[in-house]
């Protein structure tokens, strides 16, 4: 139950031959093609991957020249075979080609995961002859993946900046020596203007515009300067701030000097930040926020140390360091610049007044050219995050909107009875209950929602004894806001905060405290972490017998990350063997168990080997292949109860706990948008003396499925519970939202789906009947009373949920 977690992909694919209808011969318009094998010796590996990129050629067309290679993270990955303590490889380009390449150690020789690069032999293949290459193994230390070009060239930009520095000081002492130094004014601007064009080189990297195709198009200049607006808004309100307390200070000398140096701090760090933005834009999607501070556990998390953590090597901070010095020096050869133009006798004047038409023009050249519609891309790093300080605690409008006095009371757990909702009486009482939760698992992967990967087997033929909802939701994309509404039967805290976090001891009743209290055993399995976001503290209240996490889960099938520990887990199959060992401690008693894996999330661990389902991104193809091992341990645990004569007297569910996006909408992973690929879920009720494949329309979410759950058992629901029972009523609606990028709120009212982003303001409907992928924005269509129908709507959930929570849980507030 890791959190959204970016770090380093593990890798364990074992293909066929990587070229594949190409020989010597081959020729793309007029080049031939050269086959190069690499060799590669690594004793201490059980699996390793050639990682590499070529300039000159797209992704897609090598992948087409070498069909085992696939794409992740804007490189090449493609496996290597194991021969003895060597591994090699073959890869087809044509003549002249030169490829960039490092290895990538996915696996020790016990076949323990972990994510070792060796950039040790990170150079350069010249496909100009057939010879092959043979490499050693570098273990002697860790040596991180290189993200951003630019980062690792800090050390040219400091050389080549320090030799400008030496010619201007030459020519100084031979030309210009009666120079006087620069005056505080000119140092602040000259030093803002030094960290404004350090911003737009990291920019550039961000919105992917090569130095090249800046430099030698009008065009790149523009959208450079376009995507850099805001850093450039940044520098100049720093700029303005100092330059008027510089002015205020000037008589006195030692305040006005630590002013100055306040600055130089300030005008540093901010040089700092916009090279770190670059991964962290990686790995987010956007700077990093206040609120990806409280979901990423106070740094405690993956994609927090992925994130800042990713910059923390030696060489590293020696290049970090290399570009913040060298920031220092741009900004004295501009001083040096501004004063000979003065010793020239041009007017001071001059100097500005270059600046300001070169801006202008800048300006009106970009409003000509598009960018990136990504706004995550174009944020500045320290003004997303003031920003979102300021705002952290602010209410948004579907907390204050004023509802008309005779506006109906939302009700949670509305629903229209159905008649006769089951086939028949099950002659053997229904007595236990077993959930297995998928994580990170959308609906439209799997085989009975649509997907085209044939990955279900088991789930396929447990259909025909299962009620199966067509449209089931998570409340939001994070594992612990469905935790508290799969146990708690409510809708989940509706801010970027979690109560497992803010209050674990709260008072409510679970549907293992509720079970508990009726004699049953009560277990949670997790084969992930529980320590995210204090879930651990949170299960121990809900009235659970035995609670296990990955540490604890006995499983020589392990997963291991080189430096971040809230990575690791077990093999997802081990919750089946840790059931079955549970079930035979005590056979007779009825229970109630928990089995929610972790295998689904990033990054994507998997062992064994690997299916190639024919899509070009590594992670996507592991991605698949987990959904199809987690069909494997559900063959698996129904077999379990069918051995022990439980299968007639358990019902078992099957959910994902949120959705997983592989490039839909522009996005990956799943926290930061409410699309139908980061929420909707496949939902099995399974048990053959009930269901026999019935498959229902209407609309069910997390909060429904303990209330049905009772209802099964015929078992009073409590009161304080927000759920329906999905098997006797049915519904229309359903409520999202997202608080970790953007403020996203959703609402689905039958086929109409509405999102409402209250940090923008825009609105987006679509059509689900007749545009399931959210491809059309309906929004100019809808007529503005429907779209104020769907705010009202949801602002009166949002309302509702919100006293919940606060006069419930949160007494302090």
């Amino acid at each position: 139950m890791i959190t959204l977690g970016h770090a380093k992909s593990a890798l364990n694919i074992v293909l066929p031959n990587v070229f594949v209808g190409f020989s010597t011969k081959d020729s793309l318009g007029h080049q031939d093609f050269i086959i190069k094998k690499i060799i590669y010796e690594a004793p201490k590996s059980g699996a390793v991957y050639l990682s590499w990129y070529v300039e000159n050629y797209s992704k897609e067309d090598v992948v087409e020249w070498n069909h085992s290679t696939k794409i992740s993270e804007n490189k090449l990955f493609t496996p290597m075979h194991k021969n003895g303590n060597e591994f090699w490889v073959e890869i087809a380009m044509p003549k002249g080609t030169q490829v960039f390449y490092g290895f990538f150690i996915a696996q020790d020789e016990e076949g323990v995961y972990q994510n070792f690069w060796d950039w040790k032999h990170n150079s350069i293949l010249h496909f100009n002859d057939n010879t092959s290459v043979i490499k050693k193994a570098n273990y002697a230390e860790h040596v991180e993946e290189e993200k951003s070009k630019i980062i690792g060239k800090g050390w040219l930009v400091f050389v080549v900046l320090s030799g400008l520095m030496l010619i201007l000081f030459f020519v100084e002492k031979m030309w210009f020596k009666k120079l006087k130094s620069a005056s505080k004014a000119v140092k602040i601007v000259a030093l803002g203007l030094a960290v404004y064009v350090f911003h737009v080189v990291a920019r550039s990297e961000i919105v992917s515009l090569s130095p090249k195709y800046i430099l030698t198009s009008f065009d790149g200049v523009f959208k450079i300067f376009k995507a850099g607006l805001n850093d450039l808004f940044y520098v100049s309100i720093l700029v303005a701030i100092f330059m008027v307390l510089h002015v205020a200070t000037k008589q006195k000398k030692k305040l006005n000097q630590l002013v100055y140096l306040i600055f130089v701090g300030f005008a540093i760090v901010s040089v700092l930040v916009s090279f770190t933005n670059i991964e962290t834009v990686a790995y987010l999607g956007q700077p990093f926020n206040y609120e990806w501070l409280y979901y990423s556990d106070f740094l405690g998390s993956d994609e927090a140390k992925n994130a800042l953590g990713e910059n923390l090597s030696v060489v590293r901070i020696f290049n970090l360091l290399a570009l913040m010095v060298a920031a220092w020096f741009l900004s004295k050869i501009f001083q040096r610049l501004y004063k000979i133009s003065e010793y020239l006798k041009y007017s001071k004047y001059t100097f500005p007044l270059i600046l300001v038409v070169v801006f202008l023009g800048l300006f009106l050249g970009s409003r000509r050219v598009e960018v990136t519609s990504n706004k995550g891309k174009t944020d500045n790093a320290i003004l997303a995050m003031l920003s979102s300080l300021s705002s952290s605690n602010v209410s948004n409008s579907f907390f204050t909107l004023n509802l008309p006095s005779d506006y109906p009371d939302f009700v949670p757990n509305q629903g229209t009875p159905i008649e006769s909702p089951l086939d028949s009486v099950p002659s053997t009482p229904i007595k236990n209950v077993l959930f297995v939760v998928l994580e990170s698992s959308g609906a439209e992967y799997f085989d009975l929602y649509g997907g085209h990967y044939q990955l279900n087997p088991n789930l396929n033929q447990l259909a025909e004894h299962a009620l199966i909802f067509k449209h089931a939701y998570a409340h939001a994309p994070g594992t612990v806001k469905s935790l508290v509404s799969i146990l708690g039967s409510m809708y989940p805290y509706i801010s970027y905060k979690s109560l497992t976090y803010e209050s674990p001891n709260f008072t409510h009743p679970s549907l293992s405290s509720v079970l508990k209290n009726r004699g049953y055993r009560t277990s949670f399995f997790s084969s992930s972490s529980l320590n995210y976001q204090s879930s651990d503290t949170y299960l121990g209240f809900r009235g659970f017998d035995e609670i296990k996490d990955f540490k604890s889960i006995g499983c020589t099938k392990n997963f291991k990350q080189s430096i971040y520990d809230d990575g690791n887990g077990i093999d997802d199959m081990c919750l089946a063997d840790q059931l079955a060992l549970w079930l035979d401690k005590s056979p007779h008693e009825n229970f109630f168990s928990v089995l929610w894996t972790q295998q689904g999330h990033y990054p994507y661990f998997f062992s064994g080997e690997e299916t190639d389902y024919g899509v070009n991104n590594l992670n996507f193809n592991k991605y698949l292949n987990i959904i199809k091992h987690n069909d494997d341990m559900i063959g698996a645990i129904m077999q379990n109860l069918k051995d022990r004569n439980l299968e007639p007297s358990t019902l078992v569910v099957v959910v994902g706990d949120h959705g997983e996006s592989f490039g839909q909408h522009g996005q990956y992973g799943h926290g930061s948008h409410i699309y139908e690929e980061n929420l909707k879920v496949p939902l099995l009720f399974i048990n053959s003396q009930l269901f026999s494949g019935q498959r229902r329309d209407d609309i069910a979410s997390m909060k429904d499925l303990a209330a049905t759950v009772l209802s099964i058992l015929n078992i009073e629901i409590p009161d304080k519970w927000q759920g329906r029972d999905l098997v006797k009523t049915q519904n229309d609606e359903a409520f999202f939202f997202a608080p970790w990028s953007d403020y996203l709120f959703g609402f689905r009212k039958g086929n109409m789906k509405f999102i409402f982003n209250e940090s923008n303001g825009q609105v987006e409907v679509y059509n689900l009947a007749l545009d399931p992928k959210e491809t059309n924005n309906l929004f100019v269509e809808t007529s503005a009373e429907d779209i104020e129908k769907a705010r009202r709507r949801i602002a009166s959930w949002v309302q509702y949920h919100d006293r919940f929570v606060k006069e419930n849980f949160l007494k302090t507030e």
